[in-house]
C-alpha cells in the first residue's frame, strides 16, 4: 500500500475493521463495473477480510485482558480471603508447626526484597498486530511499561499499573508499512508510583 494514498484508511481498530467489511461487500459488487478481473475482486476480498479478521482478534484479546484483569480483582477479594482466613485458623491450632507452615507457604520468606534495588525483567514475543510484553512481578503490586522508537529520545507510557503478565502492545506503526524498531522499558509500580530501578531495555523489530 502507497502511503500517498492511504489517507482513507481509519486509524482505530474498531473504525479500520468496520471499513474493511464494507470495503469487502462493495468491492464485490462494483468491481466488475470498475474493470477489475475476478481473480482481482477475489484478491481485493481476501485481503479485506483478514484485516476484519485480525481487528475482531485484537477486540477480543483485549476484552480477555480486561475481563483476566476483574476477575484478579473478584478472586484477591474471595478465594484468597479464604485462604488468608484458614491459614490464620491453622497457626491458632496446637499441632501447627513452622516446618508445617513453610511447607504450606504461609509464613514470611526470611529474604526481604530492597524496594529501592527492585528491578524487572521483560520479555518480548512480536506478532503480526502486537507485541507481547512478559514480565516479572517479584510479589509487587503493578509494573509500568514505557516504549520508544529507537533513536528517539523520550519515553511514552503504555500503562501504569499493569497487573497481569503479559501486557499486549497493540500500537499502530508510526509510518503505516514501515518496520519499526521499538525499544521497551519498565519499573515497577506501587498505587500510583514508580518504584525500583528501570529494567534492561529490550528491543522488537515491529511491522516486518
Amino acid at each position: 500500500m502507497s502511503n500517498n494514498y492511504n489517507y482513507f484508511i481509519p486509524r482505530t481498530d474498531g473504525d479500520l475493521g468496520r471499513w474493511a467489511a464494507a470495503y469487502k461487500e462493495k468491492i464485490t459488487i462494483l468491481g466488475p463495473s470498475l474493470g477489475l478481473t475476478p481473480a482481482e475482486i477475489t484478491e481485493q476480498e481476501t485481503a479485506a477480510q483478514s484485516v476484519v479478521d485480525t481487528m475482531n482478534r485484537i477486540t477480543v484479546k483485549k476484552q480477555e485482558q480486561q475481563e483476566a484483569v476483574s476477575l484478579k480483582k473478584v478472586i484477591k477479594n474471595r478465594e484468597l480471603k479464604q485462604i488468608a482466613n484458614m491459614a490464620a485458623r491453622i497457626k491458632r491450632t496446637a499441632s501447627y508447626t513452622e516446618n508445617m507452615g513453610s511447607e504450606l507457604g504461609i509464613v514470611s520468606s526470611p529474604i526481604i526484597t530492597q524496594r529501592a534495588t527492585l528491578k524487572p525483567a521483560l520479555k518480548l514475543v512480536v506478532y503480526p498486530d502486537h507485541v507481547q510484553i512478559a514480565f516479572t512481578k517479584q510479589n509487587q503490586t503493578g509494573i509500568t511499561i514505557f516504549s520508544r522508537i529507537k533513536g528517539t529520545t523520550n519515553w511514552t507510557k503504555l500503562i501504569s499499573g499493569a497487573t497481569v503478565s503479559p501486557y499486549l502492545d497493540y500500537s499502530p506503526l508510526q509510518k503505516p508499512d514501515v518496520p519499526e524498531v521499538r525499544e521497551y522499558q519498565a519499573r515497577y509500580w506501587d498505587n500510583g508510583t514508580e518504584i525500583g530501578q528501570d529494567s534492561d531495555v529490550v528491543i522488537a523489530l515491529f511491522g516486518k
